[in-house]
């Protein structure tokens, strides 16, 4: 029996969401809501963050941002995923998880 306010339903992050929520881009403003709204019921994969570091690495060699703003995004998607629970069986680097 599920009692009454538990969450029944939690909600796996993208990584390409964690990065436009942390950077400039055309979708930040979308990403930032989304995450608001949504934010009681959010988990990340341990994977999620290595492939942000990875995205925002491809950023910085496409000229998009600089290292500062590299910094700045890892550390803020960091932080932001502390606040939320890893995933049930997210163990780190194992590819396929989730």
């Amino acid at each position: 029996m599920v009692k009454k306010g538990t969450d029944l339903m939690r909600i796996y992050v993208d990584t390409s969401v964690l990065v436009a929520a942390h950077t400039r881009e055309p979708h930040t403003d979308i990403a930032q809501t989304w995450l608001t709204t949504h934010g009681g019921n959010l988990i990340f994969s341990k994977w999620a963050l290595v492939e942000c570091d990875s995205a925002l690495a491809i950023k910085v060699r496409r000229g998009e941002m600089d290292i500062v703003g590299q910094a700045a995004a890892v550390a803020d998607i960091t932080a932001f995923t502390n606040y939320h629970p890893a995933a049930p069986g997210s163990t780190g680097l194992q590819a396929g998880e989730g």
